[in-house]
């Protein structure tokens, strides 16, 4: 049986399947009001379900006509569960109140005592002769418990600790009632003597389980996990047995490329390296025994060299090892409680950390000594990020009572706060990144599941937004600059994964096939390809250019007009298309181009100047005349009309020339240089770095210029 629960229109749909083919049996639509998750008696006769005003109705599991209610007196149901005869049935009243009453009177046949913590699980031992609860600790550090209860004196039998910390998501009775297995939160599965209340086995799992069940015949212990996969353990020995999913590959995070673009690597349970063109495992990094710590799991990065791996401890220790020895190579000693995350520098010098101490730390990687201490950022921090020049780190913080997440950033070099931001819908931000050249911050963010997600871009230097991009329907989780900075990949909760164009801030191109929620996205070095994480598969690999189409036929003379006309356009996944059909066809783009594109010549910046003070005269046409001419310059005159704007002008000056310049970013021309140099990147034969190397002799001010200079830099390493 699968029930689900829509807590908005309080109603429930509950499908029976045959277990054999797999087909619904039955489909049955619950009335509305309904408050918990229904319950199936083992007989399958029956259906129970808890209603918002506090009473359990009892019904015919074919028919969902309703036979018995039985009445609650005090909170809400938050679990049920039949015995195994049908003839009972035990209800927890939130938060840790069990009553015991008869299915076919309603009668209340026991209560037991419970202590204060809230119940999270309930399960009958398939003989009947027993009753496990299982409790939540009120505080992080302590331990929860299960409690089993003997259903002939009612009194507790014995009392199970759970693993420091953890919550306790799942038990389950072996067929024969001898044991009862234990699924906590952060990898602990452990297996209990019900006899004699002690442990009997404790399994090595790589992640935190859902569900557990035995087979019939007791033999084989299965937990489902995130995703769909499946583990599958011999009961007896612990041993992980063939047709389990690899525990190792789930969850991939912190994926990133080799700086040749050939190699790529995640992080699940430990690191591991794939030849990023036909997706065979190459290594598997030293798997360091990360410690947990109350609710939290330590991150664990790998540094950008791949040298060293870091892990944690409670007290706030960060141990520094070899990543292929394990050896540890040094000590960071200084927060006064757990550590909760830690990133290190894109040059490998320094390494971030969170701690529960509610203090953001940087550490120098060589020396092992610390270099800033940044108070009211540590425990509640959410995402870090360093800029490539290794100057700025931006923190991502909850904050508690404003319903949205808030964005500090750190200057490395003078070790203080330089900027705040915010995601306005979002209570939450997911993830932080810079881009390439450190002139940009972009955060991703939402508000719930069907919210719409939240894309916002800030001009590090003045601290000012920069762009609002297009987002998702729901929250956005992961996003990636390319290489080049004219591209954002985000990924969303619902494993949407899209492309934005950063120039003109719109939705440029999507790759559909993710089913789960994308963990982590990453470029290749040259932009070819983007690789992402989800639940359903360890990674997908997709091709940005779209080349890996080739051969592609040769474009008509209309063809090429049209294509270069589309380069101006404000249909951002049009001009995309065109981008990558252009490049699919180097002999024919690289000519046009060629055709179109010259340097842009520099500016009379005399002229631009007396331009600049008629706008501070009184003749209104002759003001007019002036701005249609700074438009025609202001994309190669632009840092001089950026200093003016800054100078003592009138504020119509100001405001004139920030509109001017505001303005060209998005103009179709601007638009049309900064695509077409990605044509050109993206073909990198020598004709295409020639007509890089020509436009970027043009005017320093102008994006044309700029952008082909930088691309010829990339192209030619």
């Amino acid at each position: 049986m699968v029930a689900t629960l829509d807590p908005d229109k309080r109603s429930a749909t509950v499908r029976v399947f045959d277990p054999a083919s797999g087909e619904v049996r039955r489909c049955l639509e619950l009335s509305p009001a309904v408050f918990a998750i229904p319950v199936l008696s083992r007989d399958g006769k029956r259906l129970a379900y808890g209603h918002e005003k506090n009473f359990v109705a009892i019904c015919d599991a074919r028919t969902g006509r309703e036979s018995l209610r039985i009445p609650v007196r005090g909170n809400w149901v938050s679990h049920m569960v039949f015995a195994p005869d049908g003839k009972s049935i035990a209800i927890v009243e939130h938060p840790n109140r069990v009553h015991l009453h008869d299915t076919t009177s309603g009668k209340k046949l026991r209560e037991f005592k419970q202590d204060e913590n809230a119940i999270s699980h309930l399960a009958f031992s398939p003989d009947g002769r027993f009753l496990a609860s299982a409790h939540r600790a009120k505080k992080e550090e302590d331990a929860g418990h299960i409690s089993i209860w003997d259903m002939a004196t009612g009194e507790e039998r014995h009392r199970l600790t759970g693993p420091s910390g953890f919550f306790i998501l799942c038990v389950a009775f072996s067929p024969d009632s001898k044991y009862l297995a234990m699924g906590c939160q952060y990898h602990a599965l452990v297996l209990w003597d019900v006899a004699t209340g002690k442990e009997f086995r404790r399994y090595q799992p790589e992640r935190f389980y859902g569900g557990i069940a035995f087979s019939p015949d007791g033999k084989t212990l299965a937990a489902s996990a995130g995703g769909g996969a499946i583990y599958l353990w011999d009961t007896m020995t612990g041993r992980m047995l063939p047709g389990s999913a690899d525990p190792l590959l789930h969850d991939i995070g912190d994926i990133r490329f080799s700086d040749d673009g050939r190699g790529l690597i995640g992080r699940s349970s430990e690191y591991v390296a794939w030849d990023a063109n036909t997706g065979q495992e190459v290594r598997r990094f030293l798997k360091v025994p990360l410690l947990s710590v109350p609710y939290r799991y330590f991150n664990g990065p790998l540094s950008p060299d791949e040298s060293l791996l870091a892990d944690a401890d409670r007290e706030g220790t960060i141990r520094l090892r070899d990543a292929m020895t394990g050896r540890e190579v040094r000590a960071l000693k200084g927060h006064e409680k757990w550590v909760g995350y830690a990133i290190f520098s894109p040059d490998g010098q320094r390494l971030v950390s969170t701690g529960g101490d509610d203090t953001l730390r940087v550490w120098d990687v060589a020396k092992g000594r610390q270099l800033h201490k940044f108070n009211g950022g540590g425990a509640l921090t959410r995402s870090l990020a360093f800029s490539p020049d290794n100057r700025w780190l931006a923190s991502a913080t909850d904050t508690p009572g404003r319903g949205r997440g808030e964005i500090i950033l750190w200057d490395l070099t003078t070790g203080q706060e330089k900027s705040r931001f915010a995601l306005v819908r979002s209570k939450l931000v997911y993830q932080l990144v810079f881009s390439p050249d450190s002139r940009l911050l972009a955060a991703v963010g939402g508000l719930a599941e069907n919210s719409p997600g939240e894309i916002k871009v800030w001009d590090v230097a003045t601290g000012k937004e920069w762009r609002v991009l297009d987002g998702p329907k729901t929250t956005v989780l992961r996003v990636a600059f390319s290489t080049d900075g004219r591209t954002l990949a985000t990924g969303g909760n619902d494993g949407t994964l899209f492309l934005s164009e950063v120039a003109s801030g719109r939705k440029r191109h999507s790759f559909i096939g993710h089913e789960t929620m994308v963990m982590s996205l990453a470029f290749s070095p040259d932009n070819r390809l983007l690789a992402a994480s989800s639940f359903d598969a360890p990674l997908y690999v997709w091709d940005v250019t779209g080349t890996a189409e080739r051969p592609r036929r040769r474009l008509s003379d209309a063809e090429l007009r049209r294509c270069w006309d589309a380069l101006a356009g404000e249909d951002a996944p049009a001009a995309f298309q065109v981008i990558r059909r252009l490049a699919a066809v180097p002999q024919q783009a690289v000519p046009l181009l060629r055709e179109h594109l010259k340097p842009v010549p520099a500016p009379d910046l005399e002229r631009v100047r007396q331009l600049v003070k008629t706008l501070d005269g009184d003749d209104f046409k002759e003001r007019q005349k002036a701005v249609e001419e700074l438009k025609k310059v202001s994309d190669a005159a632009a840092s001089t009309l950026r200093r003016m704007a800054n100078e003592k002008s009138s504020l119509y000056v100001r405001r004139t020339l920030q509109q001017i310049l505001d303005a060209q970013e998005t103009a179709p021309e601007a638009l049309r240089a900064v695509r077409a140099v990605e044509v050109l990147e993206w073909i990198a034969t020598p004709d295409a770095v020639r007509l890089l190397d020509e436009l970027a002799k043009g005017a320093p001010d102008a994006r044309l210029t700029r952008e082909a200079a930088d691309a010829r830099n990339r192209a030619s390493k």
